[in-house]
């Protein structure tokens, strides 16, 4: 019931947002697919990329509302700095290209991996019951050790001892 309320809230409060500035924004625009929320110099900013913010956030239910107000606020000022950033031309440096080419080899490179293990079937317990008998020696049988290290100063020592 509260969770249905947070939502209608924040779809209402969303569709004010959208208005003001939609009302602001007289620039010809292209349309994109998704529910844009704002436009931002001429570039939307959508429900889908206000759902990502909120999943990577982890979010509670009971502060929906509140974080996804801010996380909208924090979206448009994004945009606005890369904007800027943009305009003064940021994105050419070499630096900057570098940084793009890395990050974008990482995520290519995880979302690969993730769907390699996403494949790969839990084991039942029955496999892993048998891999505990097959190998003792890292559980029923392993070796523990204690070790205690006694420090002492060198000007404590005995002559004998220093000479060792």
């Amino acid at each position: 019931m509260v969770l249905a309320y947070t939502r209608m809230t924040l779809i209402g409060l969303v569709s004010v947002v959208v208005l003001v500035l939609t009302a602001c924004d007289n620039e010809p625009k292209e349309k994109k697919s998704g529910q844009a929320l704002v436009s931002v110099n001429g570039k939307e900013i959508t429900m889908l990329q206000l759902n990502d913010e909120i999943k990577r956030a982890n979010i509670r239910p009971d502060q929906y509302e509140a974080a996804s107000k801010q996380l909208l606020e924090s979206l448009i000022a994004r945009q606005l700095i890369m904007d800027e950033a943009i305009s003064n031309k940021l994105d050419r440096t070499p630096d900057v290209m570098q940084a793009r080419e890395r990050a974008n080899a990482q995520i290519i490179s995880q979302a690969y991996m993730q769907s390699i293990v996403s494949k790969v079937a839990k084991p039942s317990k029955a496999e892993i019951d048998d891999y505990y008998q097959k190998h003792p020696e890292y559980f029923s049988q392993r070796k523990q050790f204690d070790l205690t290290i006694v420090r002492i100063a060198t000007k404590d020592l005995g002559d004998e001892l220093k000479k060792l």
